[in-house]
């Protein structure tokens, strides 16, 4: 489960390791130092080379911002619309091309546009409770899903 979504070039095991090591950052004693580098689009592609900060910032960006990649694998911060509408140039972060996490269930939301996706690699749950539409849930047991209508002026 992730906020946003995974890079191509990462496995589960992977997402896990970066998660930590940015959690622990957070945690520390200098997380406001920490914060105030993390704020930028830049990198906007995974290397096992970056620096700290920067290994850090990209992390953050795709579990907390990402949707699309470019066809090279950079990260497309702009393009916030529907899976049907998506230039042509761009890819769901899902659809990439050998995504290492396709054999896993990946459960996320961030992206309200694309509403209620449900296969068996992906559930995309973010289904625009926050614009009026409804709350998604999915019951983590039997993958089954709720949705309930909402109104904007309820939340």
């Amino acid at each position: 489960m992730v906020h946003a979504g995974l890079l191509p070039q990462w496995t589960v095991k992977d997402a896990i390791k970066f998660s930590k090591e940015v959690s622990a950052q957070l945690r520390s004693k200098k997380h406001v130092e920490f914060l105030s580098s993390m704020y930028g689009n830049k990198p906007d592609k995974w290397s096992s080379t970056l620096n700290k900060n920067d290994k850090a910032r990209i992390v953050i960006n795709a579990t907390t911002r990402l949707r699309t990649l470019t066809s090279t694998g950079s990260i497309d911060f702009s393009y916030k619309g529907e899976l049907k509408n998506m230039p042509k140039k761009l890819k769901a972060w899902f659809d990439f091309p050998k995504r290492k996490t396709k054999d896993n269930t990946i459960i996320f939301g961030h992206w309200s546009a694309l509403g209620l996706l449900t296969r068996g690699d992906v559930f995309a749950i973010d289904t625009g409770c926050v614009w009026g539409r409804t709350l998604t849930a999915l019951r983590l047991d039997d993958k089954s899903v709720f949705s309930v209508k909402t109104n904007s002026k309820d939340i």
